[in-house]
């Protein structure tokens, strides 16, 4: 039996050394949670409006879970996080998100202007353009999304804080 088991390690791990890591992996976790067929729709729609590179992955869970999503944004694996507003608040006033003016127009975006912590001021604040609203745009509604306000932020660790930004930008702009 245990000549089985070892096998089937060798197997998967073999399985997962084929498979390329993506320049840009995107994190998505609505409150109600989110089915992995659709996560797959996500991806697949985002990577046909970007083409062959940057190349991304877009992850989720079918579950909401405040745990799961707190070790998915502290390990810093993903570019781009996209959660609830009400989520997105509180992550927003512990401080610590990137902010966007430098990419995002304020203006335009007024929801996402928030008070929030100077990362490289402790004890300080502003307010800060550092999420942009996703529900109504084109990218969700590929998934006909009903849900409440989703929230996308750049993780100030992003693997390719660059490629992060662009992908974002581009979700924005679907149509």
């Amino acid at each position: 039996m245990s000549k089985w088991l070892l096998l089937s390690g060798v197997i998967l791990l073999l399985a997962a050394c084929g498979r390329e890591k993506p320049d840009v992996s995107i994190f998505i976790l609505p409150e109600a949670g989110l089915q992995a067929d659709r996560a797959e729709v996500l991806q697949t729609t985002l990577q046909e409006e970007l083409g062959e590179t940057p190349t991304i992955a877009v992850h989720t869970s079918p579950i909401f879970d405040p745990q799961k999503l707190m070790v998915e944004v502290a390990a810093g694996d993903h570019g781009i996080i996209i959660i609830s507003e009400d989520q997105f608040q509180l992550y927003a006033k512990n401080g610590g998100l990137m902010p966007l003016e430098e990419h995002f127009d304020p203006e335009v975006y007024p929801e996402g202007v928030l008070e929030v912590e100077l990362l490289e001021e402790e004890g300080k604040t502003d307010f800060l353009l550092v999420g942009i609203p996703l529900a109504e745009g084109a990218w969700l509604q590929s998934i006909s999304y009903k849900g409440q306000e989703m929230f996308a932020f750049i993780h100030p660790r992003a693997p390719d804080l660059e490629q992060s930004i662009e992908v974002l930008k581009r979700i924005v702009n679907m149509e």
